[in-house]
């Protein structure tokens, strides 16, 4: 009772003696203050739970997806992409390297060809084979 009366919950008794109403008053705030905190606190787990769940589900889903892309074959190992793409990229610069432009041009081609996204390319030889 003395610490709650420290921390202002209600007056600190008279000779030895609190008073009643304000006494009564001071530890229904300090149990209410008590209770919303642990409310809070609660609130705060659960909406942490619900959050896991969700990631979860998410990251569920997200393997589902990949799971029917294989069987569908609709995705290749990326190591084998990997391999692919490296040699197309050599074949590519060596061919460059063979045109009968300056130094400068072929450096510049190379330079050029390194800020082409994937997909971009993709595209482009997707087009030249229609």
């Amino acid at each position: 009772m003395r610490q709650l009366a420290k921390e202002g919950y209600f007056p600190d008794p008279v000779q030895g003696e609190y008073k009643f109403h304000e006494t009564i008053r001071g530890l229904i705030r300090h149990y209410q203050t008590i209770t919303s905190k642990y409310t809070g606190e609660r609130a705060m787990i659960q909406l942490d739970r619900e959050r896991s769940r969700a990631r979860l589900e998410k990251a569920r889903a997200n393997i589902a997806e990949i799971k029917e892309a294989r069987m569908r074959n609709e995705l290749l190992p990326a190591a084998a992409v990997e391999a692919v793409w490296s040699a197309r990229v050599l074949l590519t610069k060596q061919r460059v390297m063979q045109l009968p432009l300056t130094e400068q041009q072929k450096h510049e081609i190379l330079i050029e060809m390194e800020n082409v996204p994937v997909a971009e390319y993709m595209k482009a030889k997707q087009h030249e084979t229609e």
